[in-house]
């Protein structure tokens, strides 16, 4: 381990994560440099406080000064305290702003999105957690429970692995796609590429414009024609002369809210064409109300649809 190389890239906010790695392993070496980590932590009030509180020039002119009164500047040894403490305070400034590196992704009632360490780029919907399963050095394998958008870099030699219940997963090397995997729910989308699905001892290849739904247990693919399958990423939904419950479910779905007695608006009759840009709920309600005099009932979670008149 050439340390003297790794604590100039640290210094430069260079290193990468296996020198950081290693630069961790160098420190537990040394019982002095443990407790210099230490010294410096308690500079902070709190050892869990905000990293916004901590200013690393000012801990450098406290160490510069003591180094001043202790060692000539002339000596090859000071130069190597120089750097050393350098290093020791951007060690400390990574181990306190590091981001977290469990591998476990978990949205609640918000949506995000997020690089993955291979650059593929996914977006979680809401109530999903998204769990990396191997290093992304030798394999690139994660579980999924929930929804995502999955934007897949390629890597011809390492594919990327979803797993999900049981012994399935889908298998990529590079594509863009979205998976709805949540208990009995299943929907896979692709939009560019291909991918492989793994299924009851079955192989699905899934190509570009290509769904898969769950239905009563059996895996079934169709052509994608639903142009709201990517509205909670986008943001957009849009209905072109749908029939009023199912906008009811789609709209269960974005808002992540429960709708209630639905089949009270079954009427083939009740028909919608509109676009809803982000946005509200509340102002998709007053148009409803207003386009079909759609009475309903609502707490914080549920709404409870009364009745509806159609034309």
């Amino acid at each position: 381990m050439n340390i003297d190389k790794i604590l100039l890239n640290a210094i430069n906010n260079k290193a990468s994560k296996e020198e950081y790695s290693a630069l961790e392993e160098w420190q537990s070496d040394s019982v002095k440099n443990i407790e210099f980590l230490e010294t410096m932590s308690m500079m902070q009030s709190k050892e869990s406080q905000a990293y916004e509180s901590y200013d690393p020039k000012e801990a450098w002119g406290n160490i510069e000064s003591q180094l001043d009164s202790q060692t000539p500047k002339n000596s090859r040894g000071y130069y190597k305290w120089v750097l050393l403490v350098l290093a020791l305070v951007a060690l400390l400034s990574y181990f306190t702003t590091r981001p977290d590196t469990s591998g476990i992704h978990t949205t609640d009632g918000e949506r995000k999105q997020m690089v993955l360490a291979d650059n593929s780029e996914i977006w979680l919907n809401h109530t999903t957690t998204l769990t990396e399963t191997s290093d992304f050095v030798e394999s690139r394998n994660v579980s999924l429970d929930g929804e995502a958008f999955f934007d897949v870099e390629h890597v011809e030699e390492k594919p990327f692995i979803i797993a999900l219940n049981d012994d399935n997963y889908i298998r990529v090397v590079g594509t863009s796609f979205n998976v709805l995997n949540r208990g009995d729910d299943f929907d896979l989308s692709v939009y560019s590429g291909h991918v492989q699905l793994h299924v009851l001892d079955r192989t699905i290849d899934v190509y570009k414009g290509e769904r898969v739904v769950l239905i009563n247990g059996s895996y079934a693919k169709v052509k994608n024609q639903n142009p709201n399958t990517l509205s909670w990423r986008d943001r957009v939904l849009f209905f072109d002369s749908e029939r009023l419950d199912n906008v009811l479910v789609e709209l269960s779905d974005y808002y992540n809210i429960k709708i209630t007695n639905i089949d009270k608006v079954a009427d083939p009759n009740c028909r919608i064409r509109t676009k809803y840009e982000n946005e509200t709920l509340d102002n998709v309600m007053t148009e409803l109300e207003s386009l079909f005099s759609l009475k309903y009932n609502r707490t914080d979670d549920t709404i409870s649809i009364i009745s509806a008149i159609c034309e």
